[in-house]
């Protein structure tokens, strides 16, 4: 899908109607946001609210297909909470470890799994980001970026290492076409 910035909010609507695979629409589209590889984020480079839902709900529909309850969160490019979901039966401490894996790979622009086997050699690096509130080294954890620039990251957890990266990489394909 290309740019679709002279789509109509109606278009936009049925672009992430079909995306979603579910018919749930998620509201009016804003003037000020751009259409763009079917995901939503505002010109000023931050991911939108509708945005973020829609990768959370493609994101746990993954983990439904898996059969991994999870917990999915989407943080704007600054780390700001956007959207969150904790699936039933996902333990409770995937709450702030999922807000966490997207804060590091928001803030670092990288995956948290790499941030980790780059650090693995560096104890003192290691120990440094264990003392950094919201950063972990916890695979799950994807920058979200259009065009290069990183708009948020997303953050799944809950399963083992690998599905949680799976999770979180199959929200970022499907929405956005990279992953």
């Amino acid at each position: 899908m290309g740019n679709s910035t002279s789509a109509t909010p109606a278009s936009r609507r049925n672009l992430l109607t079909r995306l979603l695979g579910t018919g749930l629409a998620l509201g009016a589209v804003e003037g000020s946001a751009t259409a763009q590889s079917g995901i939503i984020f505002t010109q000023k480079g931050s991911i939108t609210v509708a945005g973020a839902n829609l990768l959370v709900a493609v994101a746990v529909a993954k983990a439904t297909e898996l059969g991994v309850a999870m917990s999915v969160a989407v943080v704007d490019e600054s780390g700001i909470l956007k959207a969150f979901n904790r699936m039933d039966g996902a333990g409770v401490a995937t709450v702030d470890i999922v807000r966490n894996k997207a804060y590091t790979a928001a803030a670092f622009r990288t995956p948290t799994q790499t941030l980790a086997q780059r650090s693995q050699d560096l104890p003192t690096q290691i120990a440094s980001f264990t003392t950094t509130p919201h950063v972990t080294l916890l695979p799950g954890g994807l920058p979200i970026s259009v065009g290069g620039v990183v708009i948020g990251g997303i953050g799944a957890g809950g399963g083992t290492g690998d599905q949680d990266v799976m999770v979180a990489q199959a929200a970022l394909a499907k929405v956005l076409g990279i992953g």
